[in-house]
Order: C-alpha cells, then structure tokens, then sequence
C-alpha cells in the first residue's frame, strides 16, 4: 500500500489528471489531498469531479480542507466576504460551474467542503494546510489559523513533534525549494508540496504528490490551457 499526497491544485484538472496517472494509482493505495481544490484555475469544479470518480471507483480519498474552500464557505454568508473570495479566485470558480452566482453551486459540492477534516494524522506524518500554531498548548487541536498560517517554522516545537514529520502546503515555492527539504526532511521534519502550479508567473510552476512510504516526489508541470 502507498499513501500520496498531493497539493494545492486550485483548478489545475488537467494537471492533477496527468499527475494520477504518472502515480498509477491501485485500488489499495491511499490518496490524500490538502486543500486548495478550487479558485485561480479554470476548472475547479472538474477537479472536484474528478476526486468523486476516484471515490465512487473504489480509491480511498481523504481532501482536507484549505483556506480557498473555508473563503468559499464564509462567501456565503457574507457580502464582503463573497467580494473578497470573488477577487481571490472566486470568480473562475463560479465560471466553471457556470453561473455567477454562489448560491447556484450545488449542494453535492458545498457539502463535501465542509465535511472536510482541517488536519490529520497518517502514521508518522502530519497533514494539513497551512501549518501548525506552535503557539497553542496542543498545536494539532483544529483550528483555522492551520489553514492560513505562514512563516511557522521558527516556531516548531521538536521536542513535541519527536518522529513525526509534517506535510503541507499553502505556500506556493519553487519545486527545487520542495526537493531540498525532502533532502533534509530527517533534520528539518517538515516539507511543503505547494509548487505553485496555479501561478503562471510563478518558476516553474508545478503540481506536487509525495508518498509518505517511500519518500518519493512526484512532479508535474502545469499543462492547463
């Protein structure tokens, strides 16, 4: 059994199609995603069709939730918040499922977002977003700050993180930058697989899958139209 990660892939279908199929998949592998599935690219919507193919084919799928879909989420309820997340991605969201309405996106969708975990443990591994508050007395309790968080890692507490490594994303970086943290994962105990597939003006920008078993990186480049 493998167990993969993979990133941010806001819209990127295309991308995330090609990089299952260069992974192969098998019926008795893992596949976790850590949020980000929607806003910026083109078609949010069909990579949320294509996790619900991978599910209904018998895959076990765990999507945690990102800070795009908890924007989508509070747009709902809020005028200034629907302005904001429109400005951030929103309005390609909307665009995929064809309508320029929130409230038209289908309950099927809205529903599956927020059943989504914010953070989980797989063996040694932690997943999740953003990062961790080390600030808080149990750094893995849930909370929102885990799906925004930036710039955390001067903050981690090693003594309390012992083996364990965490995975995460939400800040996009170049892949050269997530293959040197994997060299040095074993000192560092952290890596980010946010490769900024989504940003054209972004180096190189790549869609990131990391199997935890096997410390292997999967890497593929940004091929929406």
């Amino acid at each position: 059994m493998r167990q993969f990660v993979i990133g941010d892939v806001h819209g990127c279908n295309v991308s995330l199609l090609a990089l299952l199929k260069k992974i192969d998949m098998q019926l008795d592998d893992e596949l976790y995603f850590l949020g980000d599935y929607v806003d910026r690219g083109q078609d949010s919507k069909g990579v949320f069709d294509t996790i619900f193919g991978l599910i209904e084919a018998g895959y076990k799928v765990v999507c945690l939730m990102g800070n795009h879909e908890a924007m989508l989420l509070g747009a709902m309820g809020n005028i200034a918040d629907q302005y904001f997340w429109k400005q951030h991605g929103g309005k390609q969201t909307l665009k995929s499922f064809g309508t320029d309405e929130i409230y038209d996106i289908p309950v099927l969708y809205i529903d599956f977002i927020k059943n989504m975990p914010i953070v989980m443990e797989v063996g040694d591994y932690i997943l999740v977003h953003g990062g961790l508050n080390f600030n808080q007395i149990d750094p893995l309790k849930p909370s929102q700050q885990m799906i925004w968080i930036r710039d955390w890692y001067e903050k981690i507490n090693y003594e309390w993180l012992g083996k364990r490594i965490i995975v995460h994303g939400h800040t996009p970086q170049s892949y050269r930058i997530t293959q040197e943290q994997l060299q040095n994962i074993e000192d560092d105990r952290v890596l980010n697989i946010d490769c900024g597939c989504v940003f054209d003006k972004h180096p190189l920008p790549r869609l990131a899958c990391f199997e935890l078993n096997s410390r292997q990186l999967y890497i593929q480049a940004n091929i929406e139209k």
